[in-house]
Formats: C-alpha cells, structure tokens, sequence
C-alpha cells in the first residue's frame, strides 16, 4: 500500500517578535498558503538600511525594491510606514503597493526592518554633545568613544588629497610669509572658538581682510578654509559672498559649531550698512520668531570664524559702536602673497588639498583635554596682553580672541607638525589692535567729528569774547542774528578759544552723518571722558547746561559745552581768525552800490546795542 505524500509545511518565520507567512522569491513577495498555491503579493521591496541622525534622532530607511525587473534603493523617513503613506507616496516612484495589498506590503516592511543594519549620519557640523559626550563632527565623527556616523549635506568635506602634500603647500608656500600664516591660523582658530565659547565673550568673530583688489584677500581667505572643506564658491563650498540674503547667510551658519566660513566681496552691497548683520552673526544664533498659531520657533544657533574680504573697512560702513569693533577684527596689507608666483602656487594648492588638518587638530583637543585647554588660554591670553604697550576697557575682551588665534598657531604644531611662527603671527594681530586703541575711543572720536562740525559751520556758529562781554559779529549773515540759525558758540579769553557750546540738535546731526549708533550712546561716552560741563541742580546732575548762544539773546539754550583740548587749539584758532577776517571786509564800504538804509527802532538794534548783564 502506497503512502500518502504530505505537502512541505510552511512555518511561520520570525525575526525578534515579529512573525510573518510572507516570504521573498525571484524578485517577488509571496504568502505561504494553508492549503493549495502560495499566493503572489506584489514585487519585492524591503528596508535594507536603517538611518538615524546622531544628533536629532530622527531615522530614515532605505527601501530596495523591484522596479519593473530593475533593483532600485530609494530613502524615506520611517514616518512613511502606515498604510495610508505607502498607498499615497510609494506607488510614484514605480513601487507594486495599492489598497488591496497594502497591509501586507506594511506588514513586510515592518518585518524586514527588523534584521535591516543600523548606520548613523549627522548634518550638524563641529562640536556637539551625543550623550553628553563631546564630539567633532566633520566628514566622520571624531570622539574619544568610538562613535561612528558619516555626513549628508551640501558641502564637499573631503577629505582631499593628503597630509603630506598639504604639509608640502604649507611648508613650501605658506611658512616665511607672516600674512599667510596669520591667515591659516586664524582658519583654524574656529575650533577653539567654538571649543572656549562658553567661557569668552563671543561665540563667532568676524575677521575682515581688505584692500585694494589682485592684493591676495581671497586667496588668504581660501587658505583659512581649506583647513576644513572645498574652499570655493561652488555651491558646496565655504566661500559665499555678500549678495546673498541675510537669511541665507544664516542658513549656512545654522548648527555649525567650530568651522570657519567666508563673506566675500563687501563691497557688493552697494550702500548697505552692515550693522545689524555683524552684531546678529556674532551672537550666534538665528532670531527669535514665531510660528503662524504664535508659538516660538527654535533658535538656531553656530559658532566659529567668519572671514570677510572686501576693498574698504567693514565698519566703515557701519554703525560707530563700540560693540563692533570688539567682534571684528579688521586686517589690511600691501599684499598677502609674496608673489604672482607664490599665490598661483596656493591656488592650486588649495584646490587640490582641503578638509585635511581641521580634524586632526579637533582630535588632538579632544585628546588632551578641556583642563588642558583652558590652562593654556589662560596663559595665551596673559602673553598677548603683554605685548600691548597701552590698553583700553576693551582690551580684555579683544585679547581672547587674539589669544585663542595664537593658541591655535601652537596647538597646530603639536596636532600635525606645521611650525607656524607664533611670536610673529601674533605680532602681527597686537600691532593691528594697537593702531585702533584710539579709534575704539568713542568719546574722543565723537568729539573730534563735533568739533571738525562746528569749524566747518561758521554762518551757524557764534564766537563770544567771555572777558568784556563784547561779542563778535555773526558771520556771513550781514550783522544779524537770526536765532533758528545759530548752532553754538565758541568761547574765547583775549582771543584765546577756551570751550564750545553746541545745540543737542547738533549732536543728532553729527550722529546721523557720522553713522553713530545714538545721541543718548555719544553723550554718555562724552561724559564718561569728562568732556562736558555740569551743571548742579536740587534733585542732582545734569550734563547740559544754559547758555544765550548770541549777544542779547532774549532767553537761554539748553546746550552741550565742552572744553576744547590743548591738540585742538589750532584748528578753532584758525576758525576764529577767520571769522575776524570776516569782519574787518565787512567794515570796509562797498565803491559802488546803493547801501539800504537801516529802519529806525528796530528790534534787531538791541541785540547789537545793548551789552549782556546776567548769565552767560
């Protein structure tokens, strides 16, 4: 008697505790059958590869499918994985999903995403905290602990070409030339900025290189990038230019900690002022804002270097504040290059050799340590301020930066053996600073503009002899006073200038020409200088006083008066003799010409009349 053959049985597979009667074969999905034929469900697709960012957390996968007999991969977010998004979004991209078979399709994919590997990528760049440990996120992430993850985004990282030769480029063509070197260290200083930004007073600095054009600006701005990727405008390139919109900038900036990029051409933005966009960059992070229903959006935040290059100071045009000139740091030279020949060989150089020496010196920091690290600041810092022969309430704030370029410099010798000049390197910075000690002086720089105003206004303004009360006459009016017009005064003592007197519509006039941040910022900076005259009252000081601005004047002015400085004096001696020239032509007859006669009781004759009794 025969037996009876049995049918193989199908055995549920399982992976984890998910199971499934699903199973692939040439290309196609099947469903294990209790009785008789398995059945085809669709052609295969599957999650191959599970991605998941290491700093935000979210998580893509990889789909391979059969595309009409051809294999395919293809990522999406895993938020994908619900019958209605398959039905919705897969069958596009040629995928065999619709509604009767897709809780199966969910049904496998859910299965295969069990065994899919898991592999890490990052779009943030620099230094960033995974699991509360610290870590450089460049092309790969460098940790102390081993973490593994790779970069997805625009910009070409590299690394490209080698240690070596771009050791070679640096040794050959870099090394001698203190401009170049200054220019690389301060490319690679963004590490320690970013590393330190907790701990000095900004989170990214702004170094602007200018100056007349072929002079090697952007070619040692090329050098400061190509420490960490394609130094280039390409568009997967860290140079970007100042036609771009200021949320563009951002965009590039936004979660790019310790990675230096680069403006160039200033001068493209015709008329621009500059000031909102440097005091936002150096903040470090995006403006606060809302979402449509009025809830705040996330801040954004970065830090690191930005270069700029242009053919005239940045800050020239920007608002005159104090604040600036401590976040940028602006650097001129003849030239950068040393020749046609040196800087042809850095282009091509550069082009061939970049994203190499950045993580090698973020390792080394991470090697040696946060202690270590801050011990030498602190030494850098009290060298650089050595070096500086005077000093002003913002040179502690200057030398961090300062001092964190010079660490750099030696760092990177220890790191990859480059032996920068840092002596010269950071002579170079000191002298720069200590040409701009004045110009940080906003007291003394507003009050050398107010005063060049009052001698360049001599129809406005009124010259009074304080000792025999006899006032000279105003000039260019024909002898007489018209109030609106007059805009000041000036003291003398036997002719010798002693102060000034001026409106405080003067002093909103000389702001707004000069592109002062206020009138309220300039007089508090007079006053800190001791620059202007007091005047006591019951409830305490005010730093105006009265004065009748013109001889006879019928009631006082609330004025600024200010002394006028011994290095001064002959500028408004000259204004003075020049306002006596003045009225001796003026007493001179005219040969020809018919003279008006002047009409009798007039209330203009008292202002000439009558001498001046009381308050001055």
């Amino acid at each position: 008697m025969n037996a009876k053959k049995s049918k193989p049985q199908r055995i549920s597979l399982r992976q984890n505790n998910r199971c499934t009667k699903l199973y692939a074969k040439d290309g196609n999905v099947y469903l294990t059958a209790d009785k008789g034929e398995d059945k085809y469900c669709f052609r295969y697709i599957g999650v191959t590869k599970i991605y998941k960012n290491l700093i935000t957390g979210q998580v893509e996968i990889e789909l391979t499918y059969n595309d009409f007999g051809k294999t395919r991969q293809m990522n999406f977010p895993r938020s994908i994985l619900t019958r209605q998004k398959i039905i919705t979004v897969l069958p596009e991209h040629g995928i065999d999903v619709y509604e009767e078979n897709s809780k199966a399709v969910l049904e496998w994919l859910l299965y295969t995403e069990e065994t899919a590997p898991i592999e890490f990528y990052h779009t943030h760049l620099g230094w960033h905290k995974v699991n509360q440990n610290l870590v450089y996120l460049h092309n790969e992430c460098i940790s102390i602990e081993g973490l593994q993850s790779t970069y997805r985004g625009i910009t070409d990282l590299g690394p490209k070409g080698s240690l070596k030769e771009y050791k070679n480029l640096l040794n050959e063509e870099v090394l001698g030339n203190l401009q170049l070197e200054l220019a690389c260290c301060i490319g690679l200083s963004a590490i320690l900025v970013s590393y330190l930004k907790d701990y000095i007073s900004n989170h990214l600095y702004t170094f602007h290189f200018y100056g007349d054009s072929s002079t090697g600006k952007s070619l040692a701005a090329s050098c400061a990038l190509s420490a960490y990727a394609k130094p280039t405008k390409a568009p997967d390139g860290l140079m970007h230019t100042y036609l771009d919109t200021n949320n563009g900038i951002f965009a590039t900036l936004k979660n790019k900690h310790g990675i230096c990029f680069c403006l160039d051409e200033s001068s493209s933005r015709q008329r621009s002022d500059h000031t909102s966009l440097l005091y936002n960059v150096s903040e470090g992070r995006t403006k606060t804002r809302s979402t449509v229903e009025g809830d705040p959006r996330e801040v954004q935040s970065f830090s690191g270097i930005l270069t700029s290059t242009g053919e005239n100071p940045l800050l020239e045009r920007s608002s005159q504040a104090n604040g600036l000139r401590v976040r940028v740091i602006e650097l001129t030279f003849d030239q950068w290059t040393s020749s046609p020949e040196n800087a042809m060989k850095i282009r091509e150089g550069v082009s061939l050799n970049w994203g190499i020496t950045a993580p090698i010196l973020a390792r080394y920091i991470l090697e040696i340590g946060k202690e270590e690290v801050m011990q030498r600041f602190n030494d850098a810092k009290r060298i650089v301020m050595d070096k500086f022969i005077k000093s002003d309430k913002f040179l502690d704030r200057i030398s961090d930066i300062l001092a964190i370029v010079y660490l750099t410099s030696v760092l990177s010798k220890e790191a990859f053996d480059v032996q920068f000049d840092s002596d010269g390197v950071i002579g170079l910075l000191v002298e720069s600073e200590m040409a701009k000690l004045d110009d940080r002086d906003l007291g003394q720089k507003f009050y050398e503009c107010l005063l060049d105003y009052v001698v360049s206004h001599r129809s406005n303004i009124y010259v009074w002899e304080k000792d025999t009360h006899y006032a000279k006459l105003h000039p260019n009016l024909q002898q007489i006073v018209i109030p609106n017009l007059v805009d000041g005064r000036v003291d003398t003592v036997k002719g010798v200038p002693q102060s000034f007197a001026v409106r405080p519509s003067v002093i909103d006039e000389v702001v707004r020409k000069n592109n002062f941040a206020s009138s309220r910022v300039v007089v508090k900076a007079l006053d800190d200088k001791g620059y202007l005259t007091l005047e006591e009252y019951e409830g305490g000081v005010k730093n105006s006083v009265k004065r009748r601005l013109y001889k006879n004047a019928l009631s006082s002015t609330r004025v600024y008066e200010l002394p006028i400085q011994s290095d001064e004096m002959e500028k408004v001696q000259q204004f003075i003799s020049t306002n006596e020239v003045i009225e001796k032509e003026r007493q001179v007859k005219p040969k020809t010409g018919t003279v008006r006669k002047k009409r009798k009781g007039s209330i203009l004759d008292s202002f000439f009349n009558e001498d001046i009794e009381g308050e001055e």
